[in-house]
C-alpha cells in the first residue's frame, strides 16, 4: 500500500482512491487471515499488534474484516503519516 502521491509504486494496481473506499470483496483477498475448515473459524490479522488476531466465522467475515483493514491503516499511519488517498498493488 502507497499514499496516493507517492513515487515509483511498484506493481499492478488495484485500487487507488480514498483509503475509506476500498471494497469489502478486495479486502477480503489481501488482508492475511487463516481458516481453520474443521471448526470454519476464520483469523484476520490485527497488524498493529504482534500475532494477535480478530476471530469470526467464514460465513459473517464483514466486521473482522473491518477491523483488520483499520488495524492496517493505523499501522500505515505510524509508518507514512497521515493520508486519506491510497494505491494498493499487487506484486
Amino acid at each position: 500500500m502507497y499514499t496516493e502521491n507517492s513515487e515509483n509504486i511498484e506493481g499492478k494496481i488495484l485500487y487507488k482512491g480514498h483509503k475509506l473506499g476500498v471494497d469489502e470483496n478486495l479486502l477480503s483477498k489481501i488482508l492475511e487471515y487463516k481458516l481453520e475448515k474443521t471448526t470454519n473459524k476464520l483469523y484476520l490479522l490485527d497488524y498493529d499488534s504482534n500475532d494477535t488476531w480478530f476471530v469470526t466465522t467464514k460465513f459473517q467475515p464483514i466486521l473482522a474484516i473491518n477491523k483488520s483493514y483499520e488495524s492496517l491503516q493505523t499501522k500505515a499511519e505510524k509508518v507514512l503519516g497521515k493520508h486519506r488517498k491510497i494505491v494498493i498493488t499487487m506484486v
